[in-house]
């Protein structure tokens, strides 16, 4: 009878995915859902609110995704992906503008059917920003901070649910969906009304 060996061969080496994991993305999604909705809708009434969802988007959308890079190990490279061409900022940048009227149409819409069956939110401080800077903020900087957060780090994170097929690439972009759409919710100032639209960009932004 053979003897068995008491020698264990240690596990093989494996690299280390350049990718967030998607435990973490949902950790970091929850934590800037309720530290979003905690200071917006506490202080969007004693704050300028163009000025606070700046702040929100740099610091908490922004700085919280890049503490999150940096906690994780993860490589921005591979969270960002290819390098995109100036075509594809092109087509992205068309394809933002041709669903800007429709949605702000539609939140619009829903946001005044809930307002007369279940009453309207009371108004947010107004803000003292110009148009100019409003396009800026509202048309860039909080864009490109919401983009890093949802269609980099946590897209990055769902690819694990795309398995082989066309199948599992949906069930990130389902994802990305569901959690984009609830998170207009508490930063969008609308309520419901914005669940619907958010849900369309979020589908938009994912395919892109």
């Amino acid at each position: 009878m053979k003897a068995k060996s008491i020698f264990v061969p240690p596990p093989e080496y494996t690299e280390a995915s350049p990718l967030p994991t998607l435990r973490s993305a949902m950790r970091l999604y929850m934590l800037v859902l309720i530290v979003s909705a905690a200071v917006i809708v506490e202080l969007e009434y004693s704050i300028d609110i163009a000025f606070l969802r700046l702040l929100a988007a740099i610091f908490v959308f922004g700085g919280f995704t890049v503490a999150a890079v940096l906690l994780t190990g993860s490589q921005l490279g591979a969270i960002m992906g290819r390098r995109p061409t100036i075509a594809m900022l092109l087509i992205s940048f068309a394809v933002g503008l041709t669903v800007f009227a429709p949605m702000t149409w539609m939140l619009l819409l829903i946001s005044n059917t809930l307002g007369g069956l279940l009453g309207n939110l009371p108004p947010p401080l107004s803000s003292n920003a110009n148009f100019y800077q409003q396009m800026i903020m509202f048309g860039v900087i909080i864009p490109l901070c919401q983009g890093f957060l949802f269609f980099g780090y946590l897209f990055a994170a769902a690819q694990g649910l795309a398995t082989a097929g066309g199948r599992g690439r949906w069930r990130s972009v389902g994802l990305i969906v569901i959690l984009f759409g609830l998170f207009g919710l508490f930063t969008a100032g609308f309520g419901l009304a914005a669940i619907p639209a958010y849900m369309i960009l979020g589908l938009v932004g994912a395919l892109l």
